[in-house]
């Protein structure tokens, strides 16, 4: 279950969190590719007035990850050839979600074969 923004915990009212906190200054945009954008933030530390840092973050489409069982209760799995550790894996299927996908769970079983 995705969160919402007005879901998600909110930690800058809680005193206990607020020098954990890195409010952003800066974010820039590196690179928008086919499933994800990679951004830059420059973001300040609460414990340590002045200092800053760069911080990365990936930006997912969303995304369905799908357990599916044979008749004979195996899992099905898929080999894929992966470029970030230049060779072949062994993973359950999954992928994006179409913007024709109803929901989470029209998306995954077109992600099931």
């Amino acid at each position: 279950m995705k969160l919402r923004s007005s879901q998600r915990l909110n930690y800058e009212n809680h005193d206990t969190y607020r020098s954990l906190l890195w409010p952003p200054r800066e974010k820039t945009l590196l690179a928008e590719c086919k499933i994800f954008s990679v951004s830059q933030t420059i973001a300040e530390s609460q414990s340590a007035p002045h200092k800053q840092a760069k911080f990365y973050t990936l930006s997912c489409s969303p995304w369905v990850n799908v357990i599916a069982l044979t008749t004979g209760n195996s899992v099905l799995m898929v080999e894929q050839y992966r470029h970030g550790v230049a060779g072949i894996t062994l993973e359950i299927p999954g992928g994006c979600i179409d913007e024709e996908d109803a929901d989470p769970l029209a998306g995954g079983r077109g992600h099931a074969g």
